[in-house]
């Protein structure tokens, strides 16, 4: 007969709210640990876990948030490996995805929240753990309104299966209760962004992600460690503060080397164990970072150093079915689109600061070989997601309809990165030839001072940046009114920033004379190229840019849409014939700067002003009294004015 039987669980096991395994002495978790083991003799039914009612233990699951959890995440003092829960060391393919679409069964949510809230108490029941007496921190509990809070959106009520494209969302809400703080916090912040009303809720959750962070730094990181600290980033980037996010991503790009998640899963022979999808999962906690880092190299002036990262030993995003449910869907344009953000910040390297003399602009040789880079990224592009309206200078019914039918076969995420890497070829092309461009408005380059082939350079460089610009407008335009296709974030500012500054360059400071050399119709702000359907665009952009001027605290202008803003009005009012109205505004230089403000905190003062965030900026040209500030921008300023 077994001695436990007339015994409950010990003191120990009980106050940690541990299952007690017997074993001869004691139990396995006291004997483990080396605390004396003190058994409970055990009173009849009334303590019988066989008597409590179903309804009864679901809400004292909930009302305890499950477990401790602090406990097993430590490490094992005997072997210093650490004790990692069954369902993340061998996935059970056998369940079933969390929700399926209407062709398949929907499991109830309330067996839904059940099997999460259940499932690490299984899981940890068989773990032992040496370190005791720590209690969990509060903000750190997992709750059911936070699972719900996640599953709402992950499955859009419940009406969708579950996929995202940087981690396995289906067996992220199988395993929420398990997941690092860090991950689990920052999922819920970003599922407070979906309500607009509920940014103070998004806040809050991230304050407690910073806590989750600090405690983090103390323990063995995990793939989901990454996962969640990408998600960190990504919200600073959406609330307009790439600014906080940086010191976050350092550390993601420091663990991915450390844990050599930059090697194919395929390629790693202690990984063989993993199944299909759990070594796409992993691939994706690469691929998310990766692109943070390309994103923020080419925005920023102070580029994060590489540390040897790059995507030539890890495969592209594919699609993982399970359960004829997907779970991953494949993503052809990830690496072109990393590849793209690499050159475009190439390209900011190239033109950090101006060259010697106009010869050095027409003989670059870097220009060349940047110039093949994009061709051969944009080669690797399919044609399905190429989104070309037949002329650059409208969006006809036709053009939209197509764009439709293109986007009509791509996947939920394909959709979204569509408009990026769309946005970006052109935006590449165009700042690649913006100091060529800038050359039509310096009387040292009237083309009657220049040769036939430099005059055709100089044509040339207008034709395809002056493209480039509408061809990005009307791209704004067709996603604006994309519904539920396509949902706009702050990142969408940079490469509306450049499209404007071509349009305002060229109506406002291009020579005149130019215009009679570039085969197609308008001419300057005088001579109508800011037709009634441009000045439309223009209107409904400066209107897209405004609706992120204000932050969630109530301050105008904090983050990266402050400076994008004040220019891009600017700009408008110049091209409308009032740039004289910029200029009354003050006596002085306005040198626009990036407002950094301490997300979630109850002082929302700013806290800093950081250099404005931008593919490339004004590059010494100045929109009234305006400057962008940046490096390099002072000596192309001067460059402009030795040659004008």
């Amino acid at each position: 007969m077994d001695p436990r039987a007339d015994f409950r669980a010990c003191a120990r096991c009980r106050r940690f709210k541990k299952r007690c395994v017997y074993v001869p002495g004691g139990c396995e978790r006291c004997e483990k640990s080396g605390h004396p083991c003190s058994l409970v003799p055990f009173n009849g039914a009334a303590n019988d876990p066989s008597a409590t009612s179903l309804l009864d233990q679901f809400i004292n699951i909930s009302e305890t948030s499950l477990m401790d959890l602090e406990e097993d995440n430590r490490w094992n003092q005997d072997d210093c490996t650490r004790i990692i829960p069954a369902t993340l060391q061998d996935e059970d393919e056998g369940d079933a995805p969390v929700v399926s679409n209407d062709s398949r069964t929907v499991i109830p949510v309330l067996e839904l929240i059940t099997n999460a809230a259940e499932a690490p108490l299984a899981d940890h029941a068989q773990e032992s753990s040496g370190v005791t007496g720590e209690i969990e921190d509060r903000d750190l509990f997992p709750t059911i309104e936070d699972w719900m809070l996640v599953h709402n959106v992950e499955t859009e009520g419940g009406s969708v299966s579950p996929i995202n494209f940087l981690y396995d969302s289906d067996n992220m809400l199988k395993t929420f209760f398990q997941l690092p703080p860090v991950f689990r916090m920052i999922r819920c912040a970003l599922s407070s962004l979906e309500d607009p009303l509920q940014q103070h809720r998004a806040l809050q959750y991230y304050s407690r992600t910073r806590k989750a962070v600090f405690r983090a730094i103390h323990e063995r990181p995990t793939y989901q460690t990454v996962q969640g600290l990408c998600l960190l980033c990504f919200f600073a980037s959406i609330m307009g503060q790439p600014h906080i996010g940086r010191p976050f991503l350092k550390i993601t790009l420091t663990l991915i080397k450390t844990m050599q998640l930059d090697i194919d899963p395929d390629e790693c022979p202690w990984l063989l164990n993993l199944t299909p999808r759990q070594k796409e999962d992993r691939r994706r906690a690469f691929w998310g970072p990766y692109w943070m880092l390309m994103m923020e190299n080419a925005i920023s002036n102070d580029p994060i150093p590489m540390m040897d990262i790059n995507a030539t030993r890890i495969k592209s995003p594919t699609a993982v079915v399970f359960n004829q449910c997907p779970i991953f869907e494949t993503v052809y344009i990830a690496r072109p689109h990393c590849q793209m953000l690499d050159l475009i910040a190439a390209i900011k390297k190239h033109h950090t600061f101006a060259p010697a003399s106009i010869e050095q602009i027409f003989a670059s040789e870097s220009f060349v070989g940047l110039s093949s880079r994009l061709l051969s990224i944009h080669s690797q592009i399919p044609p399905d997601y190429l989104l070309l309206s037949d002329s650059p200078d409208s969006l006809t019914d036709s053009d939209c309809a197509r764009f439709d039918f293109q986007l009509s076969s791509l996947g939920i995420y394909e959709k979204s990165s569509a408009f990026w890497i769309n946005t970006e070829i052109l935006i590449a092309n165009s700042v690649l030839n913006r100091p060529v461009l800038y050359l039509s408005a310096l009387e040292s380059c009237h083309p009657m001072f220049l040769s036939t082939q430099r005059t055709n350079v100089i044509v040339n460089a207008i034709n395809q940046s002056l493209d480039a610009a509408l061809r990005v407008l009307n791209l704004v335009k067709f996603f604006l009114g994309a519904g539920q296709m396509y949902r706009p974030n702050q990142m969408d500012l940079y490469p509306i920033l450049e499209s404007v500054v071509v349009v305002w360059f060229v109506a406002c400071k291009m020579k005149a004379v130019w215009w009679t050399l570039l085969n197609r119709s308008g001419g300057g702000r005088e001579l109508g190229l800011v037709d009634s359907l441009l000045r439309e665009r223009l209107s409904q952009t400066a209107e897209f840019v405004a609706k992120f001027a204000e932050s969630a605290e109530g301050q105008l202008d904090v983050g990266t849409t402050g400076p994008i803003r004040i220019c891009i009005e600017a700009m408008i009012k110049e091209i409308d014939g009032h740039g004289e109205e910029v200029g009354d505004l003050a006596i002085q230089e306005i040198v626009l700067g990036m407002k950094v403000v301490s997300l979630g905190e109850s002082d929302t003062s700013i806290s800093a002003t950081a250099e404005p965030k931008a593919f490339l900026g004004l590059l010494g040209q100045q929109v009234g009294l305006i400057k962008w500030p940046g490096r390099g921008e002072e000596s192309w300023a001067l460059f402009w004015k030795l040659y004008s």
